[in-house]
């Protein structure tokens, strides 16, 4: 059994947790690449190679691989956007008109932290229970050049917007034979989002264009709105000879209460699911203390209208068919190398490539959130004493650029950029 000490450890975690919620960042989508630290170590995989707690956020039943254990973890990620806008003004000197690229910068240091505990029931059965950064985003844009307009072409404030969602996930596994394995984990999501700076260009302001929502006070600079949402998550691992093994895993979308404060902003007012998601993963034990694994996953965002509604819809925002993100389902591949050179000792590497679900018809909206990284390089490692452990990551986004204009706003270009560091420390039991 778990110690008293083990006990009031996790105890103090979850408050910390339930205190520390912070601003997080998208990296597939407004999906992490990964869960846990050890799997952002190899590119985000986990469906067919469970190494820690959070394991349920990938494939539930992996559960059953995995002794008893605590794991609590700390990331560290500062994602950059650079939105440069095209805007018509007077010249103050000449009076002439001229075509103005003022350009905003957006730069976020992010922290949150993970706790997770499995606990194993006989021989065949383990709970599960993890706390946990499901996904999201966080910017605030800064005007890097004044523009010679007095208003400026968003509004009078900074602008930006907010989403994320934390999970509480409790998960079960059933182990039937010495091969197969079953699980199922619940998760109950807590969100909050907030909008600012945008009531000058969505027309909420008397002396602005006319208005483009359906309920102008609610579609900007209305404060941060809390919601809950629940979605299910299904899991299969099966172990073949060769030291193969192989995992599929299916998550329900995540229904979401709509957020009413921003009811005139977000398409059917105010709904914005996150979506569900199906995929499967191999791991292949190789020689010289070598092991490889990959995911393939499939991410569906046009469950939500909020996502995937046309940001050149001629609707008024906040409609159900009111302008969107315009974002597409997206692939994502992911995978890596783990290499033992010592009993003590895992290091690991991995690639992490999703087709980003927005393109340029969306440019403007999709500066709110920069989910179109593509590309992103990990590497990370483990070192174990006794009963502890010690790992690390570090994760890469390469820069991705977009180019092109929107029938409603004029944008020029927008490209973002991502670096992040982990840690976490484990106790086995």
């Amino acid at each position: 059994m778990i110690s008293i000490q083990a006990q009031k450890t996790a105890a103090s975690l979850l408050l910390f947790l339930s205190l520390a919620v912070t601003p997080l960042f998208a990296t597939n989508g407004l999906a992490q690449i990964g869960h846990g630290v050890k799997a952002k170590g190899i590119g985000g995989a986990g469906i067919a190679l469970p190494q820690d707690a959070f394991t349920s956020a990938t494939n539930p039943a992996g559960l059953t691989s995995l002794s008893d254990r605590l794991d609590a973890g700390v990331h560290w990620m500062r994602p950059r956007g650079s939105l440069q806008l095209i805007e018509e003004a007077i010249d103050p000197i000449t009076l002439e008109p001229v075509t103005l690229y003022p350009e905003y910068i957006s730069n976020r240091n992010v922290i949150w932290p993970e706790v997770g505990a499995v606990k194993r029931i006989g021989r065949c059965e383990a709970l599960g229970l993890s706390i946990w950064c499901f996904g999201g985003f966080d910017t605030l844009y800064n005007p890097r050049t004044t523009p010679v307009s007095t208003i400026g072409p968003i509004g009078r404030t900074n602008f930006g917007m907010e989403f994320k969602q934390f999970a509480i996930t409790p998960s079960w596994a059933w182990k039937i034979g010495n091969q197969q394995s079953f699980g199922v984990a619940v998760n109950v999501v807590f969100a909050w989002t907030s909008v600012k700076g945008l009531e000058y260009l969505l027309g909420t302001e008397l002396s602005g264009p006319p208005t483009v929502s359906e309920t102008p006070a609610y579609a900007s600079n209305h404060g941060t709105d809390h919601e809950e949402g629940i979605s299910i998550r299904f899991g299969y691992l099966v172990a073949l000879p060769y030291k193969i093994d192989l995992g599929l895993t299916y998550q329900t979308p995540t229904w979401i209460n709509r957020f009413k404060n921003y009811k005139g902003f977000l398409a059917g007012r105010g709904h914005i699911d996150l979506p569900s998601e199906a995929g499967g993963g191999i791991a292949i034990q190789l020689p010289g203390c070598l092991r490889a694994t990959c995911d393939l996953l499939y991410l569906m965002w046009t469950d939500a209208r909020a996502l995937k509604n046309s940001p050149d819809s001629e609707e008024l925002f906040g409609s159900a068919n009111g302008p969107g993100f315009g974002w597409r389902d997206q692939v994502v591949v992911r995978g890596g190398l783990l290499w033992q050179p010592l009993p003590c000792v895992t290091l690991r590497a991995g690639w992490n490539w999703g087709r980003a679900p927005s393109d340029a018809r969306g440019i403007f909206l999709n500066a709110l959130n920069l989910a179109f990284i593509e590309h992103h390089l990990t590497v990370g490692g483990t070192f174990r004493w006794g009963s502890n452990e010690l790992s690390f990551s570090y994760v890469e986004g390469f820069s991705h650029r977009l180019r092109g204009e929107n029938q409603r706003f004029p944008v020029h270009r927008l490209s973002a950029n991502q670096y992040s560091l982990a840690g976490s420390y484990a106790r086995l039991f």
